[in-house]
């Protein structure tokens, strides 16, 4: 009697289904390194942001110098003027999944938004909104936050 070579039907489907799950928790643990990949960019723009203003503070008197005197307005549209001295790369600084302006809290908890001016900024202070998907580092939680001349802080 001869002996044949080869994989039985069943060998077959219990390989294809094995790799078929590993690839499937593969693609869903992916999900969650690309929503914190973008939160760690928000938090590195928005970090970079603070200290230009920082600087424009110390250098020019107030906040308000930064030449963003516009409310409702996306960060990267803040060209021109002082802030971009100190921040050159501005005008390309959006949130990496852009939908929408947030001028206000509210508008900022509906979803993801891009950097924006709440108020026109003031010599002594200043607003920016964004949203973080799942949080990363030491904002631990998805939501809205808000940049101001106290720090990064989330809003309830």
């Amino acid at each position: 009697m001869k002996k044949q070579q080869g994989f039985t039907l069943v060998e077959l489907l219990v390989v294809v289904a094995i790799i078929g799950l590993l690839s499937t928790m593969a693609v869903v643990s992916l999900n969650g390194i690309r929503e914190r990949a973008r939160d760690t960019k928000r938090i590195s723009d928005i970090d970079a942001i603070q200290k230009s203003m920082e600087l424009v503070k110390s250098e020019f008197g107030g906040y308000d110098k930064a030449g963003c005197a516009a409310a409702s307005e996306a960060v990267s549209k803040c060209i021109g003027g002082n802030l971009e001295t100190y921040l050159p790369a501005i005008k390309n600084m959006n949130d990496p999944l852009w939908i929408k302006l947030c001028p206000s809290a509210d508008t900022c908890k509906a979803g993801s938004c891009n950097y924006t001016f709440q108020l026109a900024a003031t010599a002594d202070s200043y607003t920016i909104n964004f949203y973080l998907e799942k949080g990363v580092a030491n904002y631990t939680s998805p939501g809205c936050y808000k940049l101001t001349e106290k720090g990064i802080s989330q809003v309830n």
